[in-house]
Formats: C-alpha cells, structure tokens, sequence
C-alpha cells in the first residue's frame, strides 16, 4: 500500500511570524511557477490486498465528563458508510476517536496538544487507494495559524502519522511574509504548501517536497527545484489554504 504527500515550501529571508514553520532554501532564479509533480515516486510500493476493515472494533461510549467535542464524518473502514471522527477533552487530556457507523472504533490519547490550543476534529480524507480514510485533526495554533496532523486507522486502532520519530504536523495560515497550505488528491497525493517572501519582497520563493506514506511514516521522495510566484499570483493561493475535498477548518 502506498501513499504520497507532498510538501511546497516559499521561502523568505526575512523573519518568520508566529509559530509559522517554514523551512529555507535559496531563491529562485525564475519567476515560473513550480511544476507540477505526479502521483508517480521512486518510493517502495506494497503487495499488500487493498480491502475494507472487516474486524469487529470495541469500543466504549465517550464519558460524560468530555467537553470541547468536536466531530466530523469520514469513511475509516472503508465499508462505504459514513463513521464519525471525534476530538475531546477529558480532564487535561485531549483525546481522538473513531466512531465506526457499524458499532465500534478506536479512541487514543494526542499527547502535546498546547494548553492554549485545541484538539479539533476535521473529518477523514483518502489520500491513497486503500479505500480507507485517513483522519485530521488541528492539533495546535500560532499567530495566524493551524497545525493540522494525520491519523491512519487499520485494525481496530488509530496511529499517528510521522516524519521520522516525529510526529507529522502541517501548519495552515498566512502572514505578510510567510504563507502555509494544506492540498490533497484523492487516491494519490498530500501537498503541504509554504511560501516565503524573498529579501526583495517582489517574490515568493516556492519549494514542493514530495513525500509517500510508507505504513505509517512519510518518506522523502521527488523534490522539485526552488520557484518564484509574485504577490498577487492567483497561483500563491493554495500556499495559504487547507483543501482536502470537502474538509475545512471551520
């Protein structure tokens, strides 16, 4: 089973805002826009069966004591139904869960989720042919921003998605100077997107990191060359957007 997310990245040389994470590169030296990269990767595939989760999946209702509910539907099994992705807090602890419409899921712990920010259920997107969705969620905020993360649900339990040992975290929002984005592909792609205003401040510098989802950890794959888009391009608004089908972060 294989799964690609890509990650644009602008980059600017003046200071970031907020808790804005963008990474750097050196300018472009045109002013196109980056190209656009296919569904097709070096990455190792899997022989695996794509097929619905079958298993019966306990799970207990949510306690009484839960507040700040947040929930949104997707399809984590795969079956066709419409489940319900739920984000709550219980005590201190904000909680994820996955409520199968079959009876059934998967509740965890989302550990690091800052005081001042909230654990907020987005729904479920497929980014692979898996037939199962993927599950997102904001899992914190700066200035401007959202952090948005990802879960895959497989055998009765839901696993964070990481970036190495790290958990995988894409942040969402626009300032003057530096702009993020989330966009999916249904069946193929993540594209997680980051513009940065050049010292010149006539150009953003643009970078796409393409990354596959191998289990449950993304792994580097095509890197398209560092580009330029102007202020004002009508193609710089995806670098400050989350566009996964019909999931938003309202």
């Amino acid at each position: 089973m294989k799964r690609l997310l890509t990650l644009t990245v602008a980059v600017v040389v003046l200071g970031a805002c907020g808790k804005d994470r963008n990474p750097s590169g050196q300018p472009a030296s045109s002013s196109t826009q980056p190209p656009a990269v296919t569904a097709t990767t070096s990455a190792p595939t899997s022989t695996a069966a794509i097929t619905s989760t079958t298993v019966a999946c306990a799970l207990a209702p949510i306690a009484a004591s839960a507040n700040s509910v947040t929930s949104k539907p997707g399809d984590f099994d795969g079956n066709g139904a419409a489940d319900t992705l739920r984000a709550y807090q219980l005590g201190a602890e904000w909680r994820l869960r996955v409520e199968l419409a079959g009876g059934g899921g998967a509740d965890i712990a989302v550990p690091g989720v800052a005081p001042v920010s909230a654990l907020k259920a987005l729904g479920g997107y497929n980014i692979d042919a898996n037939l199962r969705d993927e599950a997102f969620a904001v899992v914190g905020s700066g200035a401007s921003t959202a952090i948005i993360g990802l879960w895959t649900f497989a055998n009765c339990q839901l696993t964070r998605v990481t970036v190495g040992s790290q958990p995988a975290e894409f942040p969402v929002g626009a300032t003057v100077q530096n702009q993020s984005g989330l966009s999916c592909v249904q069946g193929t792609a993540i594209q997680a997107l980051k513009a940065q205003l050049a010292p010149s401040g006539t150009m953003f510098n643009v970078q796409r990191m393409v990354y596959d989802l191998v289990g449950n950890t993304l792994v580097l794959g095509n890197t398209p060359p560092l580009a330029a888009l102007a202020p004002g391009d009508p193609n710089l608004a995806p670098y400050s957007r989350f566009a996964c089908g019909s999931l938003t972060l309202n």
